[in-house]
């Protein structure tokens, strides 16, 4: 069984990740689509399984907002090369938009409890 403190950390950085997303609305990342896509990936498995985020570190609302902003990440890659070649490109597609308005949700809700500590399991 995962710690709570590693769900904390794990927390901090879909908070982290929800930012990135948000700042490439427009602009592609400096590392590129294909990093983005894979750091997400890394905190946050496509398809999301219910009750993969629970409480007390994630409340149900933000878990089922992951989960939308997961849905809309696999839209959005099922809409792309297995390789993304044209960054630009990509961000013009209507599921990009679909990421980013689920993301800034999502980040919105996140930053309500806001990021927890690293070092030590909150009292939740």
């Amino acid at each position: 069984m995962t710690s709570q403190l590693v769900y904390q950390r794990i927390r901090n950085r879909i908070i982290e990740m929800l930012e990135w997303i948000v700042e490439c609305e427009s602009t592609p990342p400096e590392l590129g689509m294909n990093e983005l896509v894979n750091a997400w990936e890394d905190w946050v498995p496509i398809p999301l399984m219910e009750h993969h985020f629970n409480g007390p570190v994630f409340t149900e609302e933000e878990e089922n907002l992951i989960r939308e902003v997961s849905f809309q990440m696999n839209a959005f890659c099922d809409k792309t090369p297995k390789i993304i070649r044209d960054d630009i490109a990509s961000i013009r597609l209507p599921e990009w938009s679909k990421v980013i308005v689920a993301s800034k949700l999502t980040h919105v809700v996140m930053l309500q409890r806001g990021r927890m500590p690293e070092d030590f399991e909150l009292p939740l």
